[in-house]
This record gives structure tokens, sequence and C-alpha cells, in this order.
């Protein structure tokens, strides 16, 4: 299981790829699609994937939000969508 405190530190450890947003559209991808594979709703994982925002905020990860903005919003957008394409094709190219 993916929780947020274990997503929050796969996601510190993006910075150090060589195309970090593409390392953290991987993470957030299978967080959300952890949720979805285990019969969660749509709602209930935005409202989960809003937590993981507020527990990067409390733990002082501004800058983590900042660097992903892009790869929130394509993934928030993709879960309103029905989740179907999580993960499907990436937000950037990493060439």
């Amino acid at each position: 299981m993916l929780s947020q405190s274990e997503t929050a530190k796969l996601l510190d450890k993006c910075v150090e790829e060589e195309c970090p947003e593409l390392a953290m559209e991987e993470v957030l991808s299978a967080y959300v699609a952890w949720k979805f594979i285990h019969g969660k709703s749509c709602a209930f994982v935005m409202q989960k994937l809003r937590y993981l925002t507020m527990y990067l905020r409390v733990t002082e990860r501004h800058w983590l939000l900042e660097r992903m903005s892009e790869v929130l919003m394509v993934i928030g957008t993709e879960i309103q969508f029905g989740g179907g394409l999580i993960g499907a094709c990436p937000v950037l190219d990493s060439q």
C-alpha cells in the first residue's frame, strides 16, 4: 500500500532523477492507481489526492507541490474523467 508518507518519501527521491517531473508523475500515478485497484471511487481518490497535497504542505514540502503542479493538474483531470488513463501517457516527454 502506498501511504501519504511513503509517497512523500518517493517524491523526495524523484528530485535526483534525470527528469524529476516524469518520475513524480510515475509516483503519483502509482498512488492513484493503487486506490482504483482497490475499488475506490473517483471522488474518494480525488479526496485522497487533496489529502496528499495537504500532507506535503504540513511536512514543509511546498517546493514539491510547485515542481509537480502540472502533473497534479493532469492527474486530477484524468481522475475527474474516470481515471482510465492514469499512467498511460506521460505529461512530459523524457527526451
